[in-house]
């Protein structure tokens, strides 16, 4: 039971209101019972003595003979017994008819408890039924000393006292009750909004951040309460802004991860690539020098390392492209008239096509203006279009359009006659990769065309695909002009 009532705030709340009630009645109760009932006393005596000494006066000033009347009218207004003696203690009757008090109750000292002078003795009640004063005087024209006791009653506070003790036990009971039902309910007033304020604290202290405190309050406890939902909520949003935080660096993380990873796959690209292109030049050219076999033939032969020179040199300004792309975390963006590059593009590389026995047909909407790196856009325009030349059949043609499509502007290329084949599409954006599966480079380039035009394109957060159609593969890219 006591390790529950500690543990329990309503419990301690109601015993010590409970008990605190209890006790501040009782105090209450002995206060009126005892101090209170004694100050009573002091005042009664002292109107007894007051009108006692009145009364003296009145005497001093009037014979015996005609005192009977000062006698009555005392006796008619006050709760008392009048002795009178002479100076040997002899008793006098008093020339008055009152023998009684005024409630009709015959009073005389065999039937009250008295003390002389106010005081009793430990065997006596706390209150007392009645208190003598004793005065000496002489009647007016007399010589004579006379002695008077007056003996009052408290007859009617002892009667007030043995009710209370009475009824006491009635009394203690209602008591108990009112102090039980006064603390359970300031308990539960009290407790009641610190009970949702430890529910929420503790769904707080869970990471739960959804209860609230639903107290409806103007005082401390009110504000308390406001405060923690307060705090619940800013802790809830600092507690969602460092998710998201982390979770953006985890993506950040694995992103350098991957970026570092294809790094790692390039380089190791590069040098294969670059490996196989100098061991031809060095077995060639250590042939020619020696004049082994087929080599002695060095005109032939030099022509052949000549072109090998070109490829490698070809490659190296590719690398260094996609080195300088990679090197910038921006680009460079300005207003740019695009129909007019994608025009100019066209028109460079009608020789190249017209070698291949090719036309390429130019479809451009006039006036077109996009936010590009135009050095940029320019080298992935014509990578797309040599590749398209490239990949195609004699005869073939191309098709180069450019578009406005609502806010955006879209690039084609389609080249006729030629085909990828399916498992290839996903791969062709590779650094390297080649549709030739021989991986010549006659036929097959570098292998760093279309991974220049995939990364350009990324940085412009354009969007890009490549397909087969019906009449050959169609390339297209999706500029966002907003």
């Amino acid at each position: 039971m006591i390790t529950k009532i500690k543990s329990k705030l309503s419990l301690k709340v109601f015993f010590i209101t409970s008990g605190i009630l209890i006790t501040t009645t009782i105090i209450t109760f002995l206060f009126f019972l005892f101090i209170a009932s004694r100050t009573y006393i002091s005042e009664l005596d002292k109107t007894l003595d007051k009108e006692a000494s009145l009364l003296i006066e009145q005497l001093k000033g009037t014979s015996f003979e005609k005192s009977g009347s000062l006698f009555d009218k005392y006796l008619s207004e006050n709760n008392a017994i009048l002795e009178l003696y002479t100076a040997d203690n002899k008793p006098v009757d008093l020339p008055t008819e009152i023998t009684s008090f005024p409630d009709g109750t015959t009073l005389s000292l065999d039937n009250v408890t008295a003390s002389e002078n106010g005081e009793m003795s430990s065997e006596e009640s706390p209150v007392f039924n009645a208190v003598t004063q004793t005065y000496n005087f002489s009647f007016s024209g007399s010589d004579i000393q006379y002695t008077l006791d007056v003996t009052g009653t408290r007859q009617n506070l002892t009667e007030i006292f043995n009710s209370i003790i009475a009824v006491f036990p009635i009394w203690l009971v209602i008591v108990l009750l009112i102090s039980i039902l006064a603390g359970w309910f300031y308990s539960s007033f009290i407790t009641k909004p610190i009970k949702e304020l430890s529910k929420s604290s503790i769904e707080m202290a869970n990471l739960n951040f959804n209860e609230h405190c639903e107290i409806k309050r103007m005082d401390e406890i009110g504000v308390l309460g406001k405060s923690l939902n307060m705090l619940s909520n800013n802790l809830s949003s600092t507690l969602n802004e460092l998710k998201e935080t982390n979770e953006m660096l985890l993506s950040d993380i694995e992103k350098e991860r991957l970026i570092e990873k294809k790094r790692l796959e390039f380089f190791s690209s590069i040098s294969h690539e670059l490996k196989t292109p100098l061991t031809v030049l060095r077995g060639q050219l250590e042939g020619m020098i020696q004049g082994i076999g087929v080599y002695s033939d060095k005109e032939k032969y030099l022509r052949k390392t000549l072109y090998t020179v070109f490829n490698m040199e070809k490659m190296v300004q590719e690398i260094l492209t996609i080195s300088q792309i990679s090197a910038n975390d921006t680009i460079h963006l300005t207003e740019t008239d695009i129909s007019s590059l994608v025009t100019n593009i066209c028109y460079m590389l009608e020789d190249t096509a017209a070698l291949n026995d090719m036309i390429i047909h130019p479809d451009i909407q006039e006036n077109l203006s996009v936010l590009i790196d135009t050095n940029l856009i320019q080298k992935v325009f014509s990578n797309i279009i040599v590749n398209g030349i490239k990949y195609s059949a004699e005869g073939s043609d191309v098709f180069v359009t450019l578009k406005q499509d609502n806010s955006n502007v879209v690039f084609t290329c389609l080249n006729t006659n030629a085909k990828i084949p399916s498992a290839c599409i996903p791969d062709i954006f590779d650094a390297f990769y080649r549709v030739d599966v021989s991986r010549n480079k006659e036929t097959g380039g570098t292998g760093l065309g279309l991974y220049i035009v995939k990364t350009g394109l990324e940085l412009h957060h354009a969007a890009y695909s490549i397909e087969n159609v019906d009449n050959g593969v169609l390339f297209t890219a999706v500029f966002h002009n907003s």
